[in-house]
């Protein structure tokens, strides 16, 4: 009977540590997606993206012209 036990705690009791390091790992990763998301959202908000697409296309631009 005490030979049973090795199988018994190497099934599902075992696969919770991994399952809670799983679930917190899925939280850091939603976490991250919130922030990055918030600090695209406010960056485009301020103008400053808009500014600098103006500036890359502009360079895009000369380059085209240079090549030309």
């Amino acid at each position: 009977m005490l030979s049973e036990w090795p199988d018994i705690l190497a099934g599902p009791i075992s696969a919770l540590p991994i399952a809670e390091e799983k679930g917190l790992e899925l939280e850091e990763e939603k976490r991250l997606e919130e922030e990055v998301r918030k600090r695209l959202d406010d960056f485009v908000a301020s103008g400053r993206f808009d500014k600098r697409l103006a500036v890359a296309r502009e360079k895009e631009k000369d380059r085209a012209l240079d090549r030309a």
